[in-house]
């Protein structure tokens, strides 16, 4: 097996180990008692999420300095997710310390180290595996996780999920310790080039793009999970949790979703990377809106779809952070940290929303996200459109150029367009061995000028301008001028 095949399955491995670990310690019942108040677990709800919002702005304000080697930060990782699992554990069945106390300072460590190590999982994934490969990682580990979260949860008891809770940290350690030493010296070759200019609207794009995923997560969830729109369950854990076939078919909807979206998309320009995925995001809201009109489809159904959309949302959240730390010239946790903390505190606002005033929460999670959904389809096209029409400077119109167009010298817009013209037409005329004569034909070809025209313009006789037309169909293997502009417009693409 190739080190690249094993640094992907190593990276896979630990990625579905802390997703179990998460999901047991996020929905397991059997940590809280009978004493235990919904106060006091409201309290350590909300504790975990201000975890998570620190680590995240940890990532945003010291970048580089968390980004050290797996056998500095692995131990530190270990500490907080085996240390606030034992803390929440216990918080609710010792009186030593105040129960209430205990359990949110467990759950603010849970939050911190989730976040913490995820985002190291993926920072190693970026390292080791090129971007396709990475996307398939993704996809089978949230796949994997859900399959494996159902099956223990119908095999094992409340006693061994707990033994479990501890246990997966531990194993999810040993597994980057065991990667760190195997395959740290491995790295792959990169040969990629950033999407655009890395000012501007490029950054902008990629920002709104994370944190419209950040909101998208928890608002797909909450539409999913929490009942408010669609009641599809309340967890895995919580005495509802669908059967293993249900789970099999919502996990095949998503693999057939990111199949058809990101994954056949990712080498597209960045206007276009995630159009369709958005596309998915505002189907997931459209059905969730309108269930009331859809009375004659099974309700068992719908749930499944609702359920789908929430794994494909947590799916792409990763996608776009992981792009955006490809794309960008950021350290890599400073773009997680955009999507963590919009996530983070949109979960945060959501819970507190949802105890006190249901409709505050449903309505302001749905304005908000749709808004930016929105904002992520329309701002490429909007702002490529107007800019290159009203731009007569360099920064500005490579600034905008997000379809993925070759840098533009300086010069009003047609003077910069006609250089780009005849840059294709000279990449066309060097890769079919055109002669000088017949790459000037060529170009004022490809601009539509006539064959008279032609004749004035490069002072040629009508039957020598004949020749050369001739000399280049034969070359290209065209046939009309259609298929020359489709060779031409293309060539730019080709060499990149």
């Amino acid at each position: 097996m190739s080190k690249a095949r094993k640094a992907s399955l190593m990276a896979l491995a630990a990625l579905v180990l802390v997703g179990i670990w998460v999901d047991i310690t996020g929905y397991l019942d059997v940590f809280s008692s009978p004493s235990a108040t919904s106060h006091s677990q409201e309290i350590a709800h909300y504790a975990c999420y201000a975890g998570r919002i620190a680590m995240a702005a940890a990532f945003l304000l010291f970048p580089r300095q968390l980004n050290c080697p797996l056998e500095r930060s692995v131990p530190l990782m270990l500490c907080c997710m085996v240390g606030g699992t034992m803390l929440y554990s216990f918080g609710f069945h010792q009186s030593l310390f105040d129960p209430q106390f205990v359990a949110a300072a467990g759950s603010a460590l849970i939050g911190v180290g989730h976040i913490w190590i995820v985002s190291s999982i993926y920072l190693y994934l970026m390292g080791v595996c090129g971007k396709r490969e990475a996307l398939y990682v993704l996809v089978a580990a949230q796949i994997a996780e859900r399959i494996l979260v159902e099956v223990l949860n119908s095999l094992l008891t409340d006693a061994s999920l707990i033994v479990w809770s501890y246990l997966l940290p531990i194993a999810t350690a040993c597994v980057l310790a065991v990667s760190n030493r195997m395959l740290v010296r491995y790295r792959i070759v990169r040969d990629e080039k950033p999407d655009a200019d890395q000012r501007g609207s490029v950054r902008a794009y990629f920002v709104t793009l994370c944190v419209m995923c950040g909101i998208g997560l928890v608002a797909c969830g909450a539409m999913s999970t929490v009942g408010i729109w669609g009641k599809a369950g309340t967890g895995q854990f919580a005495g509802e949790g669908e059967q293993l076939v249900t789970a099999l078919v919502e996990c095949l909807i998503v693999v057939l979703c990111c199949r058809a979206t990101f994954i056949a998309s990712c080498e597209k320009p960045l206007a276009l990377r995630y159009q369709s995925s958005l596309l998915v995001l505002v189907t997931g809201f459209v059905l969730m809106s309108s269930r009331q009109l859809l009375v004659p489809v099974p309700e068992e159904l719908v749930n499944s779809l609702l359920v789908a959309i929430e794994n494909y949302a947590h799916i792409l959240f990763w996608v776009v952070a992981l792009d955006a730390a490809r794309s960008l010239g950021w350290p890599a946790y400073r773009s997680f940290g955009v999507g963590l903390v919009s996530c983070s505190m949109t979960g945060l606002a959501w819970s507190f929303f949802l105890e006190h005033h249901v409709i505050a929460a449903e309505s302001a999670v749905f304005v908000v996200f749709y808004l930016l959904l929105v904002v992520c389809i329309v701002y490429p096209q909007v702002f490529n459109r107007v800019n290159m029409r009203s731009s007569s400077d360099e920064g500005a119109i490579n600034e905008f150029a997000l379809q993925g167009e070759q840098r533009l010298d300086a010069g009003v817009n047609g003077r910069a367009l006609k250089l780009a013209l005849e840059q294709r037409c000279a990449h066309v005329a060097e890769d079919y061995g055109l002669s000088a004569r017949e790459g000037e034909v060529l170009v004022l070809l490809v601009k539509g000028d006539t064959r008279q025209n032609m004749c004035k313009t490069l002072q040629l006789s009508e039957g020598t301008v004949k020749t050369h037309l001739t000399h280049i169909y034969d070359k290209l293997n065209i046939h009309s001028r259609t298929e020359l502009l489709e060779i031409v417009y293309d060539a730019e693409a080709g060499r990149g």
